[in-house]
Formats: C-alpha cells, structure tokens, sequence
C-alpha cells in the first residue's frame, strides 16, 4: 500500500497557499508541487499535514482547519498524543477538550462537516 502524504503550507512571497511534498532545507522549510517544479519556501508555523479525510464537499481537511457542523463550528484540526498513541485530533474551544478526529467526522457526523476557515487565516486577519 503506496499512500500519498501531503501538506500545505503559507508562501513567504505572496502569502498564498502551496500544496505538496515537504523539505526541511538549510534556509528554512519548503513546499513543492508539480513534481519539484514549483517549490516555495513556507512559514513553518502554517505548515499542516493533509488529515487523509475530505469534508462534506469533497476538500481535503488538513492541520489547522476549522470545521462546522450544520453552520456552527465545532473545533480545528491539531496534531498530538492521546494517551501513548499519535492521534490526529480535533480541539473543541467550546468544551476544552481534545478528540480523535477519524471518530468525530465519521463516526458522529457521517462525514456532514465542512472546513469554514483555518486558525492561521484567523489569527492573522486573513
């Protein structure tokens, strides 16, 4: 089994968004798509990592994105451990606490979520 792993990242030159593959350079951290025809340096704290799932319109949830679930949002993708395993989680503000996001989106809501925003949009005005 070959799976495709993907992240996405903000460019330091125009501050648009780059999808690909991920290198760790000496002068900083870099996204390339078109097979490295195009690389683009990114702003390491933007860089997200694609979840493996999709929203209920068929786009990509990556680290970072704000989810909704009938117009009212219901957490944003992070990174981290729960209990002794890596997890892909989702962070609910509202209840402060941390929950798997497989089981979230498919389990309660049979994947009728929708991406509305990411938090590095949000936090810097954009």
């Amino acid at each position: 089994m070959n799976k495709e792993i993907k992240f996405r990242g903000k460019r330091l030159d125009n501050g648009e968004w780059i999808y690909g593959d991920l290198s760790h350079l000496v002068d900083g951290v870099y996204i390339s798509n078109d097979n490295g025809n195009n690389m683009a340096q990114v702003d390491h704290d933007t860089v997200g990592m694609s979840t493996g799932l999709k929203d209920k319109s068929g786009k990509e949830i990556y680290g970072g994105d704000i989810l909704a679930h009938n117009g009212e949002s219901i957490g944003y993708i992070v990174d981290g451990v729960r209990g002794y395993c890596f997890d892909v989680i989702y962070f609910s503000p509202e209840y402060e606490e941390s929950w798997a996001l497989y089981g979230v989106v498919i389990n309660d809501f049979k994947g009728d979520v929708e991406i509305i925003g990411n938090v590095y949009d949000e936090e810097k005005g954009g």
